[in-house]
C-alpha cells in the first residue's frame, strides 16, 4: 500500500509540474495520460483497501462467531 501511495503522489506532483502559472496544463497528451494512471491507481488502491476490510470482517467475524 505504501508503494502504491507513493506513486500516486510522484504521478500527482507530475501533473503539477505539468501546470503553466495560470494553471493550465502544458501538454494535454501528457496531462491526460498521467490522469488516466492517476484515476487507474486510484482503482486500484481502493480494491487494495477493501480487500483489507474485507479480510479484517472475516477475521472478525470468525474470531466471535
Amino acid at each position: 500500500m505504501k508503494s502504491l501511495n507513493a506513486m500516486i503522489r510522484q504521478i500527482k506532483q507530475q501533473i503539477i509540474d505539468n501546470l503553466d502559472d495560470e494553471f493550465n496544463p502544458i501538454d494535454l497528451q501528457l496531462d491526460k495520460m498521467l490522469e488516466s494512471k492517476l484515476c487507474a491507481l486510484y482503482k486500484q488502491r481502493k480494491q487494495e483497501q477493501y480487500t483489507k476490510i474485507d479480510s479484517l470482517s472475516n477475521m472478525y467475524l470468525r474470531l466471535y462467531a
